[in-house]
């Protein structure tokens, strides 16, 4: 993935585990895509139904596009150094910690998550800062690559060069 990750690296830094947002969002979208569904089937015996259908089906394209957006310009990464996390379309939530910073890192996974491979990150920084980031894809993965590179970091003493 070639994307504003790589372009904020600093000189020396590796990105370790990248991942973006899970698919699971687009379950809302296909509910609203059966929903219109139903109403167009059922508008054969109540046409005002048709109306209904027509306003649902568009919702659910709107949301469609809204939610690919979203996908795309999510960005979520671990380096040598640092969390990196970007959400957002028009407005954007960054969120950068220095591994040496993070006291606590926590997984939320629901059985669906982790039968699904996404959850919910919780990272703290000192000071008592928390950071929840949700549906992220592989976030079970997320959390083991971050303990380790934060214990290389606390091993060491420094951060990795």
């Amino acid at each position: 993935m070639k994307d504003s990750i790589s372009a904020n690296l600093i000189d020396g830094e590796e990105i370790r585990y990248q991942t973006r947002l899970h698919w699971v969002l687009y379950l809302r979208t296909i509910l609203l895509f059966l929903l219109a569904m139903i109403a167009f089937v059922l508008s054969r015996d109540a046409p005002d139904l048709l109306i209904i259908g027509i306003l649902i089906l568009l919702s659910a394209i709107g949301y469609t596009v809204y939610l690919h957006l979203l996908i795309k310009t999510s960005d979520f990464a671990i380096t040598s150094r640092r969390f990196y996390m970007k959400r957002g379309i028009i407005s954007k939530k960054t969120f950068e910690i220095l591994l040496s910073k993070t006291e606590s890192i926590s997984l939320e996974q629901s059985l669906t998550g982790r039968i699904l491979g996404y959850g919910i990150v919780i990272i703290g920084g000192t000071g008592g800062s928390k950071e929840r980031f949700v549906n992220i894809k592989g976030a079970a993965a997320f959390r083991k690559i971050a303990q380790e590179e934060i214990n290389k970091t606390q091993a060491t003493g420094s951060l990795p060069k």
